[in-house]
């Protein structure tokens, strides 16, 4: 499940940036969590954060989080949203594990630099792209990369938005094909490993 709101995160970050900031029908907290804590502890467990110290935090029961995941990813998938505004929110609130409640328990945030450039954010994002085409756990991927969900989140988003940027710019053409030409070379290196196996 948090896979699923990782990847929709993810593949949504270039929308992110080209949004405005003001939030709409944020749906009302669950059991007392907010939608912005609730994507700040979907961000601390892709940290690998036990879940049960992100429930003792927010002072929920196991079962209430379930409940409470379950009702804001109904919400997610029911609401008309054609401006990816629930997106963009729970990107913005993922991108701050920080907020509400666990202010008082702090995330270091810091990017530690294992995506420092874009060669480096190719290779591994080919790797998904390829990965997912032959069935492979996304995560497993970014293990072998020594990165956390949480982690390529974080980092993997500086690229995407200076893509989107220079795309929404009206940028060099011939400099966004090249950083397409890296993703693909990376993907098919990846594909062609998976194909042996």
């Amino acid at each position: 499940m948090y896979l699923i709101k990782i990847a929709v995160l993810i593949t949504s970050w270039a929308f992110v940036f080209a949004l405005p900031t003001w939030a709409q029908n944020i749906p009302a907290p669950i059991h007392g969590v907010t939608f912005e804590e609730w994507a700040a502890a979907n961000a601390r467990i892709a940290d690998n954060m036990d879940k049960s110290e992100i429930e003792k935090i927010l002072g929920v029961t196991d079962a209430q989080f379930q409940e409470i995941d379950a009702g804001f990813t109904k919400a997610w998938k029911e609401s008309p949203d054609p401006q990816r505004e629930f997106s963009r929110l729970y990107g913005e609130a993922f991108a701050n594990p920080n907020s509400g409640r666990f202010a008082k328990a702090p995330m270091q945030v810091a990017q530690k630099g294992k995506l420092a450039t874009f060669e480096d954010y190719a290779r591994v994002q080919g790797h998904l792209q390829a990965a997912v085409k032959f069935g492979i756990d996304p995560q497993k991927v970014l293990e072998e990369h020594d990165l956390t969900v949480y982690e390529f989140s974080q980092e993997a988003g500086q690229w995407v938005q200076k893509l989107a940027n220079q795309a929404n710019a009206g940028g060099d053409g011939q400099s966004i094909m090249q950083w397409h030409d890296r993703l693909a070379f990376y993907e098919a290196e990846y594909s062609e490993r998976y194909a042996k196996q």
